[in-house]
């Protein structure tokens, strides 16, 4: 699934909580949410054998007590979810990598959290990492080290990614604006998309202007975050500074006010925009600071709120309240930070979400520039067909000679068949065989 942070990078700026707001946000702050119980905190340090107690519903795993200063979720660079399995860890001013076992990776001794690489795998993950002073032996020796621990490899550098999501109000659509290194194409919401974002996308108001080379181009990158729906619905009332997906889950996560909050599938405030971010993609230049507040992982997220950490359900409300020095979760095992170090903990009741199936389609239907026609009907998607020889044959931008021409296809050319209308008969979008435009319409009457 492909989620990108925007090319303008998020820049999110926390403040004092303020309290919940409009018909859209609910009444009760999580600062009134009672705990289920609270943690005994045993003197000392504790053991594999004797751990201290933990807070009703967390399950111990029986590891070691960890004694690191601070233990954070790992940010993806070109993705909005924490990466699962790793936590990046802080000893003093430096940071190292931690399988979400307890298993140490890396040693604390860069200088920004360790960050999660988008062309890593699960199998081979790849990691950024920021020293000051170049060590370039000492890298290739902790790179053989994670290669060894099973715990991926180092990134030697490379481009980015991007993706946003814009309501172009000049055209009335939504649109996929995606790419790795300059200008994009804007593109029509593919289904597999549509079903990856559960029909609710974090968009931009925008209008399109011609950029360089003739490309369109969304102007919007100022105003704020609407959830819509893919015909453009908006989801609420509410405008936000940033707004994630949510990625399957029961709540997304948004900033409104400078704090974080959680709203449900209706568009409804859940939580007070109250808490403070747990991770981010943190570099020496844009800052250490976390940036982002946890989106729910398996149905729970950790969350900071006035300095404190606790753990949040799918319901919004605090399974542990935000008391702690530090929690962390990643979907799989959490760390909670009590007086004698981390202790290790699983959610009996974490469940993985439910991912919708999608239409499996071409590469090409998430290319079809926003400004053609769109088909609805994808019952011939691979057929073959030969353009007949009567003549060179128009491509438009929509089924219908009212719509651009866009190309040309000589007698005798292939074509492979994506989609059509379900309101327009007699025409049929085709995969171009010259790779741009990558798709047009043209009359099914002249192929065989």
């Amino acid at each position: 699934m492909k989620r990108a942070v925007s090319s303008l990078a998020l820049a999110l700026l926390l403040c004092a909580c303020a309290p919940a707001a409009g018909p859209s946000t609910s009444t009760e702050s999580p600062a009134a949410a009672t705990p289920e119980s609270t943690a005994v905190e045993s003197p000392g340090t504790a053991t594999p054998e004797q751990a201290a107690a933990l807070p009703a519903g967390l399950e111990p795993t029986g590891g070691d007590v960890l004694d690191y200063e601070e233990i954070r979720p790992i940010a993806i660079f070109s993705d909005q979810s924490p990466m699962q399995g790793y936590y990046t860890m802080r000893q003093g001013e430096h940071w190292g990598l931690l399988r979400n076992d307890g298993q140490e990776l890396l040693p604390c001794v860069y200088d920004s959290p360790v960050n999660g690489c988008f062309l890593g795998t699960d199998d081979d993950p790849a990691w950024h990492v920021e020293r000051s002073e170049p060590a370039p032996d000492s890298d290739r020796e902790l790179d053989a080290q994670l290669r060894s621990l099973g715990g991926g490899h180092l990134c030697d550098g490379h481009g980015g990614y991007y993706q946003e999501f814009y309501w172009l109000t000049d055209l009335q659509r939504l649109c996929d604006y995606s790419g790795s290194t300059g200008p994009s194409t804007p593109t029509h919401i593919a289904p597999a998309l549509a079903a990856d974002y559960d029909g609710l996308f974090p968009a931009r108001d925008a209008v399109l202007s011609e950029g360089e080379e003739g490309i369109l181009l969304p102007e919007g990158n100022d105003t704020p975050y609407r959830y819509r729906l893919p015909d453009g619905t908006p989801l609420n009332d509410q405008s936000y500074q940033t707004a994630l997906p949510f990625g399957h889950e029961a709540l997304a996560v948004a900033q409104r006010d400078g704090r974080w909050c959680y709203l449900d599938r209706t568009g409804h405030e859940v939580t007070a925009p109250c808490y403070e971010g747990t991770y981010g993609y943190a570099t020496q230049s844009s800052g250490q600071e976390p940036s982002t507040s946890s989106p729910l992982l398996n149905g729970f997220a950790a969350v900071c709120r006035d300095g404190k950490f606790g753990l949040l359900d799918s319901t919004g409300q605090e399974r542990v309240p935000c008391t702690y020095a530090g929690l962390v979760w990643d979907g799989q095992t959490g760390w909670l930070r009590l007086e004698d170090g981390w202790h290790s903990f699983r959610l009996p009741d974490a469940v993985p979400p439910t991912i919708p199936d999608a239409p499996a389609l071409p590469h090409e239907a998430s290319r079809v520039p926003i400004e053609y026609a769109y088909p609805d009907v994808w019952d011939e998607v691979g057929a073959t067909r030969t353009t007949t020889s009567e003549g060179t044959l128009n491509v438009r931008s929509g089924p219908g000679t009212g719509y651009d021409k866009v190309s040309d296809l000589a007698p005798g050319t292939a074509v492979t068949v994506l989609g059509r209308s379900s309101t327009v008969e007699g025409w049929v979008l085709v995969i171009l065989p010259d790779g741009w435009p990558p798709v047009g319409w043209v009359s099914s009457e002249y192929l065989e």
